[in-house]
């Protein structure tokens, strides 16, 4: 693809809106849809590396920020950052990407693991590689501890490729990788979509727990592909980066900013990567037989990108004018501004007086499966959600809420909202306000619209996610097909973690009939759904039993009630 092309910039061109159009849901796929599962072939949750295991600090875990201890969810970051550590790594990685439990159905043996970070069907495609001044490491979840891949700092050329100066090269570089099978066993050729979707809850996810340290993160979603497969040893092993996020003891400027000199382009540079590390990489075989699905293989190469492109699509990127956009409003509306204005309700951010621990939140959320069909919320419950989960972050592909740039839009179903009519509404991230677009219940086309799943219409509300699929071509290219995918994970995941810390459930749709939504919002061409969550009070199944995450969890239970 020729990125300087504007032929090529059309999204409908492009082999993402082909894949996009082709795993569509529709009522008639739905209903034929008769595949049973493997269950004998599914692929092992956990990967292991045949390196030496690093243990990680485990007796202090929970009480390691002990004069920060009590910061509350809604009071992040914490003021002073944590020092780095091997202590600091644990609780980070605990906080992010750990086992949070495991469930068990009551009289049986048959038990599953939750994460931290939340996945679709509970499959975990995301992988955790982490470099720092003592070399390369894996995490390897199940037991908590690091895989030693390499003693080298591999740090300065990762950042050479990443195209960061030496002065803004993190203490710490975390590679978030994606296995594709694992999402493919169950979803078959939509799982790109899905796989994309858990990159985005892993970035806040780590965003969060590096929050509650004092440490910040930076994201970048643009790098060429086969090089840093190449370079992280992943060629054989069917698992390819797709985001690196760097945490830092301060405040970086983001990306749309005047300090551009803090990153360099790779041409400046005289630093040669043509020497490939050599990183440990045999590792455990996932399944006895993995399925090629070509759409998978088809997009995923479409998406990716070489050197010149990668730095192609930041220089859009830094120099993208906003304003000169058409906004949703204005494409949906037209001149027709008083229908907006009639019809808004101004959202605020309430004062927040209930701060429950923010390590708590993080690791007790759970994904909803059914809610009660009861209960309601007040209208400051939904203004703190809507903007808590919306606040942008620092990539090469987003920016912090100032810079007024997002990818994606939100359209809410509101059923049991307090003092506001139900109804569709959009949410206008800009102006912070939401649109009545139509005044009537809800709950009949969220739920049909969700593959008929009752969760989406008895909640207190529920939500669509829609790419602009246009902006994130003209800046992006194709790559942009993961990036909008990207930030609708990240809202999605500060939607559990906000929703979580005022005593509500949530959980995400991946499952929903795509034109139907369109149609019924009215969207114009360029715009999609890509996800959908709910919220309201989940119904717990007695049937099962809650198990510690760890052994040294039920060591530490063990010896309170001593």
């Amino acid at each position: 693809m020729n990125q300087n092309d504007p032929n090529q910039r059309d999204w409908t061109k492009t082999y993402f809106h082909r894949y996009h159009n082709l795993t569509k849901h529709t009522v008639e796929k739905l209903l034929a849809s008769g595949r049973s599962l493997d269950w004998k072939n599914q692929p092992d949750p956990f990967r292991h590396y045949k390196a030496e295991l690093v243990e990680l600090p485990v007796l202090d875990l929970l009480e390691l920020l002990e004069p920060e201890k009590n910061i509350g969810f809604f009071d992040l970051p914490a003021p002073q950052a944590v020092p780095f550590d091997f202590s600091f790594l644990s609780s980070l990685l605990f906080n992010s990407f750990a086992i949070s439990a495991w469930k068990q159905v009551v009289g049986t043996n048959h038990k599953w693991a939750l994460r931290v970070n939340p996945s679709s069907g509970n499959l975990h495609p995301t992988d955790v590689h982490l470099f720092f001044d003592q070399g390369a490491f894996h995490y390897r979840v199940d037991e908590h501890k690091l895989e030693k891949r390499s003693s080298i700092d591999m740090r300065a050329v990762l950042c050479v490729e990443l195209g960061l100066s030496e002065e803004f090269a993190p203490p710490l570089l975390i590679c978030l990788s994606s296995i594709l099978w694992r999402e493919a066993w169950k979803y078959e050729s939509r799982a790109f979509r899905y796989c994309n979707h858990d990159l985005g809850h892993a970035l806040a996810a780590l965003e969060t727990a590096a929050n509650i340290h004092g440490w910040h993160t930076v994201n970048f979603g643009l790098f060429d592909d086969k090089k840093m497969t190449d370079l992280l040893g992943f060629s054989l092993n069917q698992e390819h980066p797709l985001s690196f996020v760097g945490l830092y003891p301060e405040q970086k400027s983001a990306f749309k900013s005047e300090k551009k000199n803090e990153f360099i382009s790779k041409t400046d540079t005289k630093t040669d990567t043509s020497k490939m590390i050599q990183l440990v990489s045999d590792c455990n075989q996932l399944s006895s037989e993995q399925i090629d699905y070509p759409l998978i293989n088809k997009v995923f190469e479409s998406t990716c990108c070489d050197n010149e492109q990668w730095i192609e699509a930041r220089n859009r990127f830094t120099t993208f004018d906003t304003y000169s956009q058409k906004s949703l409003l204005q494409i949906m509306f037209g001149e027709d501004q008083n229908a907006i204005e009639n019809e808004s309700l101004k959202v605020t951010m309430p004062v927040v007086t209930k701060k429950p621990l923010a390590r708590e939140v993080v690791r007790t959320r759970r994904s909803a499966v059914d809610m009660d069909g009861q209960t309601s919320v007040s209208k400051e419950v939904l203004d703190l959600i809507l903007l808590q989960s919306t606040r942008g972050f620092n990539a090469d592909f987003q920016t912090k809420k100032e810079d007024k740039f997002n990818l994606i839009h939100l359209f809410l179903y509101l059923h049991q909202v307090n003092d506001v009519t139900a109804g569709l509404y959009y949410f206008d991230r800009l102006n912070e306000r939401l649109i009545a677009l139509k005044k009537s219940d809800q709950r009949h086309f969220a739920r049909s619209a969700s593959c008929f799943q009752d969760i989406a219409s008895d909640g207190v509300f529920a939500v669509s996610m829609v790419a602009d699929f246009n902006t994130a071509n003209e800046v992006f290219g194709e790559r942009g097909y993961r990036l909008v995918h990207h930030e609708a994970g990240y809202i999605g995941q500060h939607f559990y973690l906000a929703s979580h810390a005022l005593g509500l459930d949530a959980t995400g749709i991946g499952c929903f009939i795509d034109d139907a939504i369109n149609s019924y919002i009215q969207l114009p061409s360029g715009f999609e759904v890509v996800y959908n969550f709910t919220f309201g009070s989940a119904l717990h199944d007695p049937r099962l039993t809650t198990l510690p995450a760890y052994d040294f969890e039920k060591n530490k239970s063990t010896e309170k009630q001593k």
